[in-house]
């Protein structure tokens, strides 16, 4: 009986014994494989100009997400980029005070969107910059930053300071179209008549308002029905004069859809009927 028995588990001992040997074949194929893949990326990221690179994103991403908070994009991104640049910092010979300028340089560009430097500290910015990229690797150790690298990224940033100043002197040359300044140069039509004091029509509401009588178009009295136009504001109080036939025709529907009968003309003004 033990003859047999041991001669029924032969078969499926074999198979166990060929099974584990494909799993290790499976294996050793697998860990260099990954191993190789791993290697290469460390290698890549060993390299001073990627870590450089990585490290300047890094820094542009939360200068990014600090200048307008709530995106987090930016944010994350220049979170992973940093974490990969000291993986390649880890493995280089670089000197913590290149990355120290780099860092106070685009602290400088932050500053500068808040305090009024005429640009001075983005030129600064931009000076630090260079000088740490040049001084981040120990150069006698044959390890340093391209340097047209260098100058196309300090060209890249200027350009993109250009275009977020432009972007941001238009938006403040912009005539406000909200709240109280919006109010200004718009055209409404007098509900009661101003001498000078009355109330006017403007934006769908009704304000008081004074024809100041600094000029002749401002001149009181000013019938019912006239167009006119917001000149200023003294607290709550439009000041305002008789628009012009211009005005009165580019404000469109605020004053041609006032269809109340007319109760009194004035000769030679325009009148929205």
């Amino acid at each position: 009986m033990p003859l047999p028995l041991a001669l029924s588990y032969a078969p499926s001992l074999s198979g166990n014994v060929e099974s584990l040997d494909a799993d290790l074949q499976v294996r050793a194929l697998i860990q260099p494989q990954s191993e190789s893949a791993f290697a290469a990326a460390l290698a890549a990221l060993a390299n001073p100009n990627v870590a450089y690179i990585l490290l300047v994103l890094g820094f542009l991403g939360l200068f990014l997400e600090l200048s307008s908070p709530g995106t987090s994009i930016p944010g994350a991104i220049g979170a992973v980029c940093l974490i990969l640049a000291a993986i390649g910092l880890s493995q280089l010979p670089f000197d913590w005070r290149g990355a120290l300028l780099i860092l106070v340089a685009f602290l400088l560009f932050f500053a500068d969107i808040f305090l009024p430097s005429l640009g001075l500290l983005t030129l600064s910015g931009l000076a630090l910059l260079v000088a740490g990229s040049y001084v981040l690797f120990d150069e006698a150790q044959g390890v340093f930053v391209s340097r047209p690298l260098i100058w196309a990224i300090a060209a890249s940033l200027v350009a993109m300071f250009i275009v977020i100043g432009g972007f941001a002197l238009s938006v403040w040359r912009r005539k406000p179209t909200t709240g109280r300044e919006g109010l200004v140069g718009a055209v409404g039509t007098v509900r009661n008549a101003l001498d000078p004091d009355g109330v006017v029509f403007v934006y769908g509401e009704l304000w008081q308002a004074t024809a100041p009588g600094d000029t002749t178009a401002a001149t009181p009295p000013i019938a019912e029905r006239v167009p006119v136009t917001v000149t200023g504001m003294d607290g709550l109080r439009l000041l305002v004069r008789r628009a012009t036939e211009a005005e009165v025709a580019a404000a469109g529907v605020a004053v041609i859809n006032d269809l109340r009968p007319t109760t009194s003309q004035e000769p030679g003004l325009s009148h929205a009927d």
